[in-house]
């Protein structure tokens, strides 16, 4: 029997990445609890509709920004991908980031993400790597 034996290419990846990756911005959603007023739990809103704080709503919607360095690919709108189940379009960016549980978490709760000043959507992603899962990739639309 023969055994395989793949190079470890995480390093050569992450290497790539920090030579020629830039930052790119995910913004994820965060939601507080209201300190000033209290919750209904049969309307799930504020027991106060004229709170200043939440506005009647209880829950405080923010913007959490985080920076993750990525490789960034851009393409086409109408640019074809190939797997092994057909043709898919790629969208208008790709980007390759790392695979870590921060990363991972980020891309989980991500709604936006900021690529050179312009805002795109996750359509897709990518987990891959061998023989471990080393790197994520994310095909993005561009927001109009």
């Amino acid at each position: 029997m023969v055994n395989i034996t793949f190079p470890s290419t995480k390093a050569t990846i992450d290497a790539i990445r920090e030579t020629i990756g830039r930052n790119v911005t995910f913004i994820m959603n965060i939601t507080a609890a209201c300190t000033v007023c209290s919750l209904d739990p049969v309307t799930n809103n504020s027991t106060n509709p004229f709170c200043t704080t939440c506005g009647g709503k209880y829950w405080i919607v923010t913007d959490d920004n985080k920076t993750v360095l990525a490789h960034v690919t851009n393409g086409r709108v109408d640019q074809i991908g190939w797997t092994s189940g057909g043709q898919f379009n790629e969208g208008d960016c790709r980007l390759s980031i790392e695979y870590s549980t921060t990363n991972e978490d980020y891309v989980t709760r991500v709604r936006r993400i900021l690529v050179d000043g312009k805002e795109y959507r996750v359509k897709n992603k990518e987990y891959r790597g061998v023989p471990q899962i080393n790197r994520i990739i994310l095909y993005l639309t561009q927001e109009e």
